[in-house]
């Protein structure tokens, strides 16, 4: 019984305290978990910081994809205002080919022109009178009445067909532009209510991680301390088995008188005291008890003495 009750006096074991108390942590822990659990579902994350950066990212790449619609649909724009200008300027319709009698006799006279340079000098008569009936047919060709006369066909004109097409394709970019540029600006302001919502949200949540983290180092401090005191009492309990006992504990059975003792002490306090009050009293006294004590201090005789 003796070595039970030492080992419960000396070695006490503090573990299973320690270990409730981690338990206990461990609990607050588990509903602050819960809590924060509610918390990201209440606002539809899986993660709060992953969602937060992910939402900063994909903020910021949506709106560099909008400035580029807007550069875009700004080229877009002036290209069509251009190709529209030159649009409205071209003709609908051009004179695509010009044929007459003239034109193909001037064609027969070159030919012969050619023909006789390979026979005869430039200055030669026969060379000279063809370029005077080349000039001669020119001149009637050049003037308003040849214009007029032959073949003239007319059609649709290429360049204005061509600038429609430029016109209508600088018009779809810029329709698509605009349409585009619609979707990303929505995109961009319910990416950016998104980030306000997380931002106004973002206290509660470091409030809660700040009671998680507190907790999580109460657990690990107490399961830490259970251990050691679980180690430190086995090792006191390996250290206690070596004690054994010689001689037990015999209760007396006849009495003492301590009355002898108690006088005795009272006697010598009795004589301590009125030592001390003695010294004390010779201690402070200003005068001389006797006329010799006067000769023997001072060195003098005492010629008389009075009494009071």
């Amino acid at each position: 019984e003796y070595l039970v009750y030492r080992r419960k006096v000396l070695f006490e074991d503090r573990s299973q305290g320690l270990g409730g108390q981690a338990a206990e942590f461990a609990k607050e822990l588990d509903a602050v978990q819960a809590q924060i659990n509610n918390f990201l579902v209440e606002n539809h994350m899986s993660d709060y910081e992953s969602e937060r950066t992910a939402n900063q990212n994909l903020l910021a790449t949506t709106r560099q994809e909008l400035l580029a619609t807007i550069s875009r649909r700004t080229e877009a724009q002036g290209r069509f205002s251009s190709t529209n200008a030159y649009y409205a300027k071209e003709p609908s319709e051009v004179r695509l080919s010009f044929e007459s009698d003239n034109s193909k006799r001037l064609i027969e006279l070159q030919q012969q022109l050619a023909e006789l340079l390979t026979k005869y000098t430039e200055q030669s008569q026969p060379v000279q009178d063809m370029r005077r009936r080349i000039d001669a047919l020119e001149n009637v060709i050049n003037s308003p009445q040849g214009k007029n006369s032959g073949n003239v066909k007319i059609g649709p004109n290429p360049v204005r067909d061509s600038l429609a097409t430029d016109r209508a394709r600088n018009n779809a970019e810029v329709v698509a532009s605009q349409d585009r540029e619609k979707i990303l600006q929505e995109q961009v302001n319910q990416l950016e209510a998104r980030a306000m919502q997380i931002a106004q949200i973002r206290p509660q949540y470091e409030e809660l991680m700040r009671k998680k983290a507190v907790l999580e180092e109460q657990v690990k401090q107490f399961s830490t301390r259970e251990l050691a005191a679980s180690a430190q009492s086995k090792l006191n309990a390996m250290s206690n088995d070596n004690i054994r006992v010689i001689e037990h504990a015999v209760v007396p059975t006849k009495g003492s008188s301590l009355k002898k003792f108690v006088a005795m002490g009272a006697i010598l306090f009795g004589l301590f005291c009125g030592l001390v009050a003695g010294l004390i009293r010779v201690l402070s006294r200003s005068s001389f008890p006797t006329s010799k004590s006067v000769g023997r201090s001072l060195g003098i005789p005492v010629l008389a003495t009075i009494n009071r």
